[in-house]
Parts: C-alpha cells; sequence; structure tokens
C-alpha cells in the first residue's frame, strides 16, 4: 500500500445507462478496495462521468504529490 493508486469507473451492479450495458465489477471493487485511500470507484450506471472523472483525478494526482521514489 501507499506506493500505487487505482481508480475504476464501472458497474456497482447490472445496469444499463447512455455507456451501454453494465454487469457487476466485482473484481474491480475488490481491487480499489486494495488500494485503501488510493482508491477509486465510481459508477458507469450514472450516465454523468464528471464527478466519477474529477473523483479519479483527484486520486491519481494525490498519489503522486505522496510519491517520494526509492533511491
Amino acid at each position: 500500500r501507499g506506493r500505487w493508486a487505482v481508480s475504476a469507473i464501472a458497474g456497482p451492479e447490472a445496469c444499463n445507462s447512455q455507456f451501454g450495458s453494465a454487469t457487476e465489477a466485482v473484481r474491480l471493487k475488490e481491487l480499489t478496495q486494495l488500494a485503501g485511500d488510493r482508491g477509486s470507484f465510481s459508477s458507469i450506471c450514472k450516465g454523468d462521468l464528471s464527478s466519477a472523472l474529477t473523483e479519479t483525478l483527484d486520486n491519481l494526482f494525490g498519489a503522486c504529490e505522496a510519491f517520494t521514489p526509492i533511491d
């Protein structure tokens, strides 16, 4: 933990949105949970990706700012 970040925009359950149909993304949810504070899971079912993309960028920028290279 702490040296990587992951964000996913996927189906928290099966749904249909303007992007098509999605199935529940169980493994992606698990992966984002493994990342702890650096994990972000957003729903594609909402049909509006603006908040999901903002959350993803915030997550990734935060991880980059906190990154300390290994010597």
